[in-house]
């Protein structure tokens, strides 16, 4: 993703290709987005950058772990993580968007070592960015959090399907019922 307007000599980098603070040049720095990717690499800019993160929607958060237990296991243990996307918990997180696991960001916010602003970024001209709330940003380094998209093309999903073979006298029988081929967990058919 690049925004056209921006000066060739803005850095522009997609999170996938940031690797170290140095690839960063010296300057404002531009997070856009509002998932873990963008809180990671805030955090670490903060220290020898000035950060700014925007998102479309207010950021929030969730502790890294509860009763010392990682979060990752309490929404494991609950059922939160394997619930139905029409379940009334997957419909909450969806309107909000991904939460932000851990405090690091909010308190790097809270101290002034970066800035956090809810707002949509809707132009860019030369070495400024604008928000849809009307405020104008220079940067001279912009990062794009704004998700990644699977390459699938490697997959060749009409392949013909060969019986299985039976290596014993039990029947054998598919891990799930409905389940037909890679396609029946987490990915649309």
């Amino acid at each position: 993703m690049r925004a056209s307007g921006l000066h060739a000599e803005v850095v522009q980098l997609h999170s996938a290709a940031y690797r170290r603070p140095s690839d960063v040049p010296p300057g404002p720095v531009l997070v856009v987005g509002g998932g873990n990717s963008a809180a990671q690499l805030a955090i670490e800019l903060a220290g020898t950058h000035e950060v700014t993160v925007v998102s479309s929607r207010p950021l929030w958060f969730l502790p890294e772990g509860v009763l010392g237990v990682n979060m990752y296991w309490w929404t494991l243990l609950t059922g939160v993580l394997n619930s139905a996307s029409t379940s009334p918990v997957s419909r909450y997180v969806q309107r909000r968007g991904d939460a932000i696991v851990g405090r690091q960001v909010r308190d790097l916010a809270d101290s002034g070592q970066l800035r956090l602003l809810p707002h949509r970024l809707v132009a860019a001209e030369e070495r400024r960015v604008t928000l849809a709330d009307g405020t104008s940003l220079p940067v001279t380094s912009v990062l794009w959090c704004t998700g990644f998209r699977p390459d699938t093309a490697w997959v060749q999903p009409r392949a013909p399907r060969t019986p299985p073979v039976r290596r014993s006298t039990r029947a054998v029988r598919p891990l799930s019922r409905g389940c037909t081929g890679w396609a029946c967990r987490g990915r649309p058919g």
